[in-house]
């Protein structure tokens, strides 16, 4: 069962960090879906240090193709209490990410 829905309609979105009910940084998986018909989108998913102005990456300016999905499920876990989870996408901001 997923942790997590997020429907992405801005530039950074915050996906999992200490100040949000999902608290848990234990993650299997994550999908992030491009749900426009027409437009691809530049998606940088990563680690905001919260004690640093470091950034760690998963991947950064990924092209996401309209329709497009990119399914990650290695070696996503982390501390939800130093590092919050976010995404950047710029092109289009429609689009789905599911956490289990």
């Amino acid at each position: 069962m997923a942790k997590k829905y997020v429907n992405i309609n801005s530039a950074t979105t915050e996906l999992l960090a200490s100040t949000m009910r999902q608290t848990n940084g234990d993650i299997k998986s994550i999908n992030i879906a491009n749900t426009n018909i027409s437009t691809a989108s530049i998606i940088s998913l990563y680690l905001d240090d919260l004690n640093s102005a470091n950034d760690y990456y998963f991947f950064k300016n990924v092209n996401l193709p309209a329709g497009a999905s990119l399914f990650l499920d290695k070696d996503l876990s982390f501390d939800v209490s130093k590092y919050t989870l976010k995404l950047d996408a710029s092109g289009t901001t429609n689009l789905t990410v599911i956490i289990t």
